[in-house]
């Protein structure tokens, strides 16, 4: 019978450091214990199962005196540091990162949390076992090392949250976790897995910005409040909002960063006045956002409430998310925003319209049909290029089982060779989603 990793193991594991007198990287031990016959295991990866089963008897009882951490994936055992030994290879045990300890703040999901990068280790480790769940495996360029390990951002990010991977992107979760001092890695070319090349793929400013405006409009369609959004120049995204003159929000794409702000552009005592009002809030809106807001004067005459995140690559899945960040802060704002200008003005109610204005979600709906009825044989064949926008539109609005059917009709010949590629990504992971494992 397999005994599962556990006492089992660790007892075959102090055996064989005993036996050999030196530290042992995790592998060896593994291998060790396996050749002897002294453990057996039915995980998919016992290497992951063994080391990660020392990692967290390490951390849940360091005051044991079996093992101690050595650094560079090595064990070894408390008994050599007590008896002032030195067996060839000993490190000195290093002390838990501090960065691990630091409670981090963000929201996710409309959620807020607080966790720390070592809480986010413990809970990966556990997952791990029994080795590599598959579904750890489903990313395409971004992935965090755990014990030298590298599992998809967004499954991680899931793990620790319980949100659901639809609901927030990989260029949210990752810099939450390097503030949690963890190691988030870019695979490039030839990395494996194969590094998304649609992800690394630039646009230029004006591209990226309409691409964020285009799904912000989405997003903001729903409000009480009719919001304009537009793009006066190739560094700059403007949301107004009809209630609230001499204050938007804005995307600032700088040479140097990405900045996200509500600025107040009125008379200097109103600017002043609307920028001591935001003061008490900034750290409730920091949690909010899972950034640090600033609130202070910019030049002579306005104000403004922000923050700021490091430059990055402009791609199609960063303008996404970047809408979902305008998005999250006009949320968040908006409710102080909306006393702020109560002490100014009284609130004009919309007048009303006979007619229902076009709605953002028509435009989905007549997309979803036109889709459906090119699978239901009831229209004619679009482009190939057509076929792959239809597959990205299916993805990115659940209909995973249209996405996985259109790819199938795709003929490669026809297409740019990246965007296909990015299309046969994105329908994989749709027939995952239809077969339940993602």
């Amino acid at each position: 019978m397999m005994s599962p990793p556990g006492r089992g193991f660790l007892d075959a594991a102090y055996r064989i450091l005993k036996e050999a007198g030196h530290p042992m990287h995790g592998r060896e031990i593994v291998q060790a214990c396996l050749e002897r016959g002294l453990w057996a295991t039915d995980a998919l990866d016992p290497n992951i199962a063994g080391t990660t089963t020392l990692y967290s008897e390490i951390r849940r009882h360091p005051n044991r005196r079996e093992f101690t951490m050595l650094g560079k994936g090595q064990f070894g055992l408390k008994e050599w540091e007590d008896a002032g030994a030195n067996p060839a290879s000993v490190v000195e045990s290093p002390t838990v990162n501090p960065a691990h300890e630091q409670p981090v703040a963000f929201s996710a999901a409309g959620r807020s949390f607080t966790l720390t990068g070592q809480q986010v280790l413990d809970t990966a480790r556990r997952a791990l076992v029994d080795g590599l769940p598959p579904e750890s495996q489903e990313y395409l360029s971004w992935a965090v090392e755990i014990d030298g390990h590298l599992v998809g951002v967004k499954w991680l990010f899931s793990l620790v949250t319980g949100a659901q991977r639809f609901t927030f992107t990989t260029f949210e979760a990752a810099p939450i976790f390097r503030r949690m001092g963890l190691s988030v890695q870019q695979l490039r070319t030839g990395a494996e897995p194969e590094a998304d090349t649609a992800e690394t793929t630039d646009l230029t400013k004006q591209e990226f910005l309409e691409r964020a405006r285009a799904a912000l409009a989405v997003l903001v369609s729903g409000m009480e409040y009719d919001a304009q959004t537009l793009v006066p120049d190739a560094r700059l995204l403007k949301v107004t909002l009809a209630p609230f003159s001499g204050a938007y929000y804005q995307l600032w794409i700088r040479p140097k960063g990405h900045e996200f702000g509500l600025d107040f552009g009125s008379s200097r005592k109103l600017n002043h006045e609307r920028m001591q009002a935001f003061l008490p809030h900034q750290e409730a809106l920091c949690r909010a956002t899972g950034e640090q807001v600033h609130v202070g004067p910019w030049g002579s005459y306005w104000t403004r409430v922000w923050y700021e995140l490091p430059k990055a690559s402009l791609t199609e899945d960063l303008a996404a998310a970047y809408a979902g960040r305008l998005h999250r802060l006009i949320q968040v704002t908006l409710p102080i925003l909306r006393q702020v200008y109560a002490v100014h003005t009284v609130p004009v109610q919309p007048e009303r319209r006979t007619e229902a204005p076009p709605s953002a979600y028509a435009v989905l709906d007549a997309q979803v049909t036109a889709v459906r009825d090119f699978l239901n044989g009831r229209s004619s064949r679009p482009s190939d290029e057509r076929l792959c926008d239809w597959v990205n539109f299916c993805y990115e609005f659940g209909l995973f089982r249209e996405g996985r059917d259109l790819f199938r009709l795709v003929d490669p010949s026809q297409v740019n060779l990246w965007y296909y590629e990015r299309a046969k990504r994105l329908a994989k992971v749709c027939a995952m989603k239809v077969a339940g494992h993602a």
